[in-house]
């Protein structure tokens, strides 16, 4: 099976050889291996187990027997947001992943106003779900005022950051009233009763406005080890590159660099920089992955929002059920687009034209729609050759719609972690069942031959990170068990092989570092995650228990 090695010419012996395991390289040319090498930070040999300990040298080489477990490329979280991530953390979480009743929330909203020293500091609370818990209350200014506090300032983010809500006294800190309300861009709208009267509701706040307000807030200090606890909760998961799709807080992404470029930071991070803060002329080079672990691959937009808020944008209308009617309070039932086509158009011209990557936010088959008509126009006047233009999450992308993503080289990052969390919900009162199963139509593009990856969107999803939560819902479509574990889709299932590409090197590819990155190869980076078992030869319903025993980036330690 191995008598084709590949083993390098250079006359070097290996720093660190790995064998004694299951070895999943990644690469379809040689799929298993029993040894790996490397030298400095890169892989020098990968074969054999005789062939590549020919490189040992006894007084140097550091042997690393595998003792059963595998080895496989560093993960790579190809959409999440660590400057929100970290931003959140500062708050009291009352989500529906560690929440199951109205009554746990406000237990939990009663500790932290108990414990609040004084009465000029902010309240802040991250998660509200109705979705996930459909007891909770709509909420209001004067909601907050009578169960939360009246003599602090109160504020409320929705689990999904599509909606916020203030009590009396964080709007009067704020100055806003029906006669003073900001301008903060398309779709950002306080919501008013029918005598034009604020209800303290907030659609689709952006963070910066939200952050810029509240007090006291986090010291440098603070938020510095809120990063390094967070890099190395990615690493702990077997994340060895994290790719940020997006945060407009300055002062937050200038610390998070800072602390990414430490010498023990465990990962390396790509980001996407939002569209308000990029500027077309400064287009990313490519980085060089040997000397840095921090850089810009692209520009992100947002054309919709998001299905359990009722902000994706859909062809056909949403559900008419109490949660829609309850919740969403729409003026179009088919959700909104952020943009008009020829706004939009005019924002990605110049990244277009200056050779920028773009990414766009895309839920629902109307935003996808948008987009891929506005990539086209963007192509077809200024060609560019390998642009690897991305949509995100792509929940109700149709099968004609993937068909133009394969012609135009466009590459979608599914979002499956909606599957598990949401699926019961979506089908039941929101999308339908013919709509939920076929939500992130894996199988279809797989058929397709479109690269594609899946992410877990943290932290818009669980303030924990489990890749294995992803891979499994994308091999079996199944629902939390909690909802009845019900399969949603049973014709777009992929394989264990095809989920594991999709966080690895696909999604090296999605970045443009698939000539470093996302698999076991000669002159590869030695990026590794050690699991305590082969995902490929495990069931499906095991794969949650697969633990990561340590990760490796530029061959060295790092968890």
């Amino acid at each position: 099976i191995f008598a084709a090695t590949t083993i390098t010419n250079e006359e070097t012996m290996a720093d660190i050889i790995f064998f004694g395991g299951e070895i999943v390289t990644m690469e379809d040319a040689m799929p298993t291996a029993e040894a790996v090498a490397v030298k400095g930070s890169k892989i020098i040999a990968v074969g054999s187990k005789e062939a590549v300990l020919e490189l040992n040298l006894p007084t140097s080489t550091v042997l690393v027997d595998l003792d059963g477990k595998a080895l496989l490329p560093g993960f790579i979280a190809s959409h999440t947001h660590p400057f929100l991530t970290t931003q959140l953390r500062y708050f009291t979480d009352i989500s529906g992943f560690t929440h199951s009743s109205s009554d746990e929330v406000f237990a939990t909203m009663a500790k932290a106003v108990s414990n609040v020293r004084n009465s000029e500091d902010w309240l802040v609370f991250y998660g509200y779900d109705q979705c996930m818990i459909p007891d909770l209350p709509e909420l209001s200014s004067s909601y907050l005022d009578q169960k939360v506090s009246a003599q602090n300032p109160v504020l409320v983010i929705s689990m999904d950051i599509d909606n916020a809500w203030f009590n009396t006294k964080a709007m009067d800190e704020m100055g806003i009233d029906k006669n003073h309300v900001p301008n903060l861009g398309p779709g950002r709208l306080f919501l008013a009763d029918d005598d034009g009267n604020l209800t303290g509701r907030l659609r689709d706040p952006p963070m910066y406005f939200l952050l810029s307000n509240i007090h006291p807030q986090p010291t440098t200090e603070e938020k510095q080890i809120l990063f390094r606890k967070l890099y190395k909760e990615y690493s702990s998961r077997g994340f060895t590159t994290v790719v940020d799709l997006g945060s407009n807080d300055k002062d937050t992404i200038s610390l998070g660099l800072e602390v990414a470029c430490e010498d023990n930071t465990p990962i390396r991070l790509c980001r996407y920089s939002v569209s308000s803060l990029a500027i077309p002329s400064e287009s990313p080079c490519k980085p060089c992955l040997e000397e840095g672990k921090a850089w810009v691959s692209g520009v992100k937009f947002w054309a919709d929002g998001e299905p359990h808020s009722g902000t994706m944008a859909v062809m056909e209308p949403y559900m008419d059920t109490d949660v829609t009617r309850q919740f969403f309070k729409l003026k179009d039932n088919r959700g909104h687009l952020n943009y008009d086509s020829k706004d939009l158009l005019k924002k990605m011209e110049p990244f277009h034209c200056s050779g920028w990557q773009i990414s766009t936010h895309t839920q629902g088959d109307r935003a996808i729609s948008q987009v891929l008509e506005i990539y086209e126009k963007l192509l077809s006047k200024w060609p560019r050759q390998d642009h690897r233009y991305r949509l995100e999450h792509v929940g109700l992308v149709t099968a004609e719609q993937l068909d133009t993503c394969g012609r135009l080289g466009v590459t979608p990052s599914f979002l499956v972690d909606e599957l598990y969390y949401y699926g019961k919900v979506l089908k039941d009162k929101i999308i339908g069942k013919e709509r939920a199963e076929k939500l992130c139509p894996l199988a279809t593009a797989q058929d397709k031959q479109i690269c594609y990856s899946i992410h877990e969107d943290c932290p818009l999803f669980p303030l924990t990170l489990e890749p294995f939560r992803s891979i499994k819902t994308a091999v079996t479509r199944k629902v939390k068990p909690e909802d009845g574990g019900e399969v949603l889709g049973s014709d777009q299932t992929v394989s264990i092989l095809e989920s594991l590409k999709a966080c690895t090197i696909n999604a090296a590819w999605q970045i443009s570092c698939e000539q470093s990155l996302g698999s076991l190869k000669v002159g590869k980076l030695a990026d590794f995650v050690i699991l305590s078992e082969n995902p490929l030869k495990v069931s499906s319903e095991e794969l949650e228990s697969i633990e990561v025993l340590g990760t490796y980036v530029n061959g060295h330690a790092t968890c």
